[in-house]
């Protein structure tokens, strides 16, 4: 049964009163934090290190993110910026907000996607919808389920402890595994329902070596390495490094074998929608 939790409301200008930036115009969004109500909490003024983390932002406009409410950033709550630059911060029931919680995905339809633990540190996902209320993802027979992406159609990506999976809107998951992985994780998702991720495989020694791959919708696995990338470095841990678009288009992040990251695009295959234009 989805649930409606309270959140909090604020609003802050960025670059004009109506919050609205002119094209090619770069403007910092500082998320604030109203007076507490429900579950989240506070921001005491002294605190020093309040941080703002955008995540994502949809065809509307609308940016999801991260807002770390503690000194020396020790929790966090999820929030929204609507695209006349109101700021909503919220936290699906039962969160534990020491658990560093975020939204990591919006669609143009309003939907958010975000992961939370609560407070035995099991992590779930949570859909927000655009009238508040909030549907709990747990995959089924899995004891964390984590939340990366979700489509325009509704169509969630993640991970669970059995490995990547999505869920389509009955709520029908779908977990895989690449083959001869030891590990598999969900990181993007686009309308046509093909996945990208991170996989990993062992090796003579004992370490982990970690490569890309794409799974469309049909269940078929494209698997892909970026060039100089060491294999020994997975993606930022915790944070989105791979995304995909409608032309199967990836974008990503690596590290070399110094440990310097870098940015990848890997093009698409198929046409963009606009490209007879």
């Amino acid at each position: 049964m989805p649930v409606r939790s309270p959140g909090q409301r604020v609003t802050r200008a960025l670059a004009a009163r109506t919050g609205r930036i002119r094209p090619g115009a770069v403007a910092v969004l500082m998320a604030s934090y109203g007076s507490p109500t429900g579950q989240s909490p506070s921001l005491n003024p002294s605190f020093s290190n309040p941080s703002t983390i955008p995540l994502s932002i949809s065809f509307t406009g609308a940016i999801v993110g991260q807002y770390f409410t503690c000194d020396q950033s020790g929790c966090s709550t999820s929030f929204l910026r609507t695209r006349n630059g109101t700021f909503i911060t919220f936290d699906a029931p039962g969160t534990n907000p020491f658990s560093t919680p975020r939204a990591v995905s919006v669609n143009a339809s309003g939907i958010i996607a975000g992961l939370f633990a609560d407070y035995n540190y099991v992590w779930h996902g949570y859909l927000r919808a655009p009238d508040g209320t909030f549907t709990i993802i747990d995959a089924p027979g899995q004891t964390n389920t984590g939340v990366s992406g979700i489509s325009s159609s509704g169509e969630i990506v993640g991970s669970t402890d059995a490995g990547a999976y999505v869920r389509v809107p009955d709520g029908t998951f779908t977990i895989f595994d690449v083959p001869n992985s030891v590990s598999t994780s969900g990181w993007g998702i686009n309308d046509k329902g093909t996945v990208v991720g991170q996989f990993a495989t062992p090796t003579p020694s004992g370490v982990w070596a970690f490569h890309n791959y794409l799974r469309t919708a049909d269940g078929t696995i494209t698997t892909f390495d970026s060039p100089g990338a060491s294999q020994f470095f997975s993606a930022v841990p915790g944070q989105p490094g791979l995304s995909i678009n409608s032309s199967n288009a990836v974008v990503g992040t690596y590290r070399d074998a110094n440990g310097v990251f870098h940015g990848y695009l890997r093009p698409g295959t198929d046409p963009p929608p606009d490209s007879a234009q």
